[in-house]
């Protein structure tokens, strides 16, 4: 699969370390008019068993969930041949299913 962009990468990533449930949380800020986030890896490790998604926006689509369930200091890890591609000037958000510890990173470029 070719990518055509008209100008460099710009590199990010978002993090979040908690214990308390989430619900549409913002993660990553809307890149801005035009502009989209993409999501290439994902890193997560949870204290107990948890469904872990990324929002298209507050309270938008799912574009990425997962459950996880590993002992502290495990970790899962997801990384996407193709970029999960959010709607242009939208923010990521996540949402958890339980007030379990969570850390989770999620890493990715912006771009038209």
């Amino acid at each position: 699969c070719a990518y055509t962009r008209g100008h460099p990468l710009r590199i990010w990533d978002a993090e979040f370390d908690g214990a308390t449930q989430q619900t549409n949380a913002t993660l990553k800020a809307a890149a801005g008019a035009g502009l989209s986030l993409y999501v290439t890896d994902i890193l997560c490790s949870a204290a107990g068993i948890v469904d872990v998604s990324l929002l298209n926006g507050s309270g938008g689509a799912i574009k990425w969930k997962g459950r996880f369930g590993l002992a502290t200091g495990g970790f899962a890890a997801a990384n996407f041949k193709s970029p999960i591609k959010l709607t242009a000037n939208t923010l990521l958000a996540l949402t958890t299913s339980a007030a379990v510890g969570v850390s989770l990173t999620v890493c990715g470029f912006t771009a038209e």
